[in-house]
């Protein structure tokens, strides 16, 4: 164990934090049980240069850049060299490769020094990157050469090795190299049931499913506040092969009754950007902090669109955050048909569905919201009279990670799971759970 008073679990993220919403509701609740807690951010494009260590609520974060001072996230500034290769399909993945392995020089070197209890790797990358640092341990003559011997625990995102088009050909490499380091982690955290469909009986034996819930502090409903226009808003991170999608809304749109914006960040941003300069009605905020900008953008909003690649497993029977904090706040939402959460959005008549790979379908459904306001008037009275606030709760999913941690307060108290893996739909998640009484 670490020598400080309160065990150290030491998150690793491959982002530069901006925050990340889910990191840091993780890292909040572990604060709170007494943990020490700090997060290494990999800010390999200088987004936060100016916070090297940021302290929120008694959480460090370090960020650490691999890249020289004058590199910059404005492709605009970029030079020609480097704007063409980035347009290069796959470039941004092996870029990414060379700061990771920077990244994970740098936390050998700084754990030597800093020791730490717990791993906590945020998605594949995070947990690879503990994988790696935790291999430099060797025992020689008695002590401990290298950097780290904590237990690494996977905090698993999203799907890694669904069937898209992209990774159709590598799928084999990818489910190996998700399964070596599934079974090098101590335990694995899901953020969604139809995960472990793609596990072997050894990773389901040792996950806990932990939904991406909105945290009480900021669950509640907004208030809304009525537009001239038709106010589509998007909230979140922006991938890459999303990127269509959000055109494909941008397009159907252009000239109808309609203004969306689009808040967040990600890897998808700059060719989101350059795309979103062809559309007046569309405007990019960049990133934001749901702590504070929660009211301010769903108050503003009359339909969230929720965008996923719809086109593998995991995009279909996914449960996104949005859903959760859209109907949470109260306002209704937009997502691709026959998906876990459209079938949701039809049964209980709090939103829309439409084949977002078809701007001509889009157009139409878009059309008639626009029209005929009653519509989302009607779904928001449905959703008011649903008990959503007190269903989608993340402290009350939270509360699993003592079953992994345990308890500071509490030595050796085992905690059950309060949603048992054994009482949910695998096969097509589920959006409202089966709690065991606490």
């Amino acid at each position: 164990m670490n020598e400080n008073a309160m065990p150290k679990i030491t998150m690793l993220l491959t982002n530069p934090f901006l925050p990340d919403p889910r990191p840091l509701k993780e890292a909040m609740y572990l604060t709170s049980l007494g943990f020490e807690v700090e997060i290494l951010a990999l800010d390999f494009r200088n987004i936060r240069r100016d916070q090297p260590v940021q302290q929120i609520d008694g959480i460090t974060i370090r960020r650490v850049f691999t890249s020289p001072p004058e590199v910059c996230d404005d492709p605009s500034s970029w030079e020609p060299i480097t704007k063409l290769l980035y347009s290069i399909p796959f470039f941004w993945h092996f870029e990414n490769l060379r700061h990771q392995f920077k990244f994970i020089r740098w936390i050998k070197q700084y754990l030597k020094q800093n020791p730490t209890d717990y791993l906590h790797g945020h998605d594949l990358s995070g947990a690879w990157i503990g994988l790696r640092v935790q291999k430099a341990t060797r025992v020689k003559d008695g002590r401990q050469q290298g950097s780290c011997g904590a237990p690494i625990i996977f905090d698993m995102h999203e799907d890694y090795e669904t069937p898209t088009r992209q990774k159709a050909r590598f799928r084999h490499l990818i489910r190996l190299f998700v399964h070596h380091v599934q079974n090098h982690c101590a335990a694995i955290i899901c953020v969604h049931l139809p995960q472990l469909k793609q596990m072997t009986q050894r990773s389901i034996n040792k996950s806990f499913y932990l939904p991406n819930w909105p945290p009480a502090a900021y669950l509640h409903r907004v208030d809304y506040q009525p537009g001239d226009k038709l106010r589509l808003v998007y909230a979140g991170h922006i991938l890459l092969e999303t990127v269509k999608l959000h055109e494909n809304i941008f397009e159907a749109t252009k000239d109808l009754p309609v203004e969306i914006t689009v808040h967040g960040h990600g890897f998808g941003y700059e060719a989101l950007s350059s795309i979103a300069a062809r559309y007046p009605h569309v405007t990019l905020t960049g990133g934001f902090d749901f702590r504070s900008d929660f009211d301010r953008i769903f108050s503003n909003a009359d339909l969230i669109y929720i965008l996923y690649d719809y086109q593998n497993f995991g995009g279909r029977w996914n449960v996104g955050t949005k859903l959760y904090e859209s109907l949470c706040a109260g306002i209704p939402y937009m997502v691709q048909e026959h998906t876990a959460m459209g079938d949701f959005a039809v049964s209980a008549g709090v939103g829309v569905v439409v084949d977002t790979y078809d701007s001509a379908a889009i157009r139409t459904v878009i059309s008639d919201l626009a029209q005929d306001r009653t519509l989302l008037d009607g779904m928001r009275e449905r959703i008011a009279e649903n008990d959503f606030n007190s269903i989608f709760v993340w402290e009350k999913a939270v509360a699993d990670l003592r079953c992994i941690y345990g308890d500071p307060q509490q030595p050796g108290v085992v905690f059950e799971p309060r949603i048992p893996l054994t009482d949910v739909d695998v096969d097509k998640g589920t959006v409202v759970p089966i709690f065991k009484d606490s």
